[in-house]
């Protein structure tokens, strides 16, 4: 059962910015206008950066949808969202970067916030893209790629692996023949391309990137999904 609606509950919550670009301070706004401090600022490194915070829920059931509040909160009752300050917004004075992302509040609702109360150790998240269009990092709006999400507090995060197996081994492989054995031709081995994947991510294995390329190259020769691995077993 949902616990009794209190006046003021405080939510907590995780922002978890995806492949940001390195080296730029990213933190939680307090306060509005000039007169705001920028907490929980994390500077980016390799992989997805994570922000945490709580927020104040005012209000309960019988007045409607969520209202917001307390210093982190931006923006009128019935818009309520959060800033993401960024290089110099952030503090960090010799960063060439001075930006902002909004991130809108309104897809949090009382079922979610029910559902961080009741379980322990739960936290309201938000993925967003770190790195903007122009290769710096994101700003102006940015809306939750899957939305607000309730998920186990301190729980590992995906890192820039899983993009980087995205860029090498697209989910929907182009039409050029596979890659031919080490030193054939044909285009880059699978040992190339692996070795590709562990520049562009330290953490993941070669050997997940050889068999998710010898899956990917199952499903394209016999023209639908599956996952069969051609007889190849990998390693424990």
């Amino acid at each position: 059962m949902p616990k009794e609606p209190k006046s003021e509950i405080v939510v907590p919550l995780r922002i978890v910015l995806v492949d940001p670009p390195p080296g730029v301070d990213f933190g939680i706004q307090e306060g509005k206008g000039n007169d705001y401090r920028t907490i929980s600022v994390q500077r980016s490194q390799a992989g997805s950066l994570v922000l945490e915070c709580t927020i104040v829920v005012k209000g309960d059931r019988a007045d409607g949808p969520p209202n917001f509040g307390g210093p982190i909160s931006q923006g009128p009752p019935t818009g309520r969202f959060i800033y993401v300050d960024i290089g110099r917004s952030a503090g960090q004075l010799d960063s060439k970067w001075q930006r902002r992302i909004k991130i809108p509040l309104e897809g949090i609702h009382w079922v979610e916030i029910d559902s961080v109360l009741e379980k322990p150790k739960r936290v309201l998240e938000a993925t967003i893209p770190g790195t903007g269009k122009d290769g710096g990092p994101s700003c102006a709006t940015v809306k939750p790629i899957d939305g607000w999400k309730v998920v186990k507090q301190g729980r590992g995060v995906r890192g820039n692996s899983q993009t980087a197996l995205r860029a090498v081994f697209p989910l929907n492989p182009p039409a050029p023949s596979p890659p031919s054995k080490p030193g054939g031709e044909g285009g880059p081995s699978i040992f190339s391309l692996s070795r590709t994947l562990l520049r562009q991510s330290p953490g993941a294995k070669g050997d997940q990137a050889f068999f998710r390329y010898r899956e990917l190259s199952c499903v394209r020769a016999r023209g639908r999904r599956g996952t069969k691995r051609m007889g190849v077993r990998s390693k424990e």
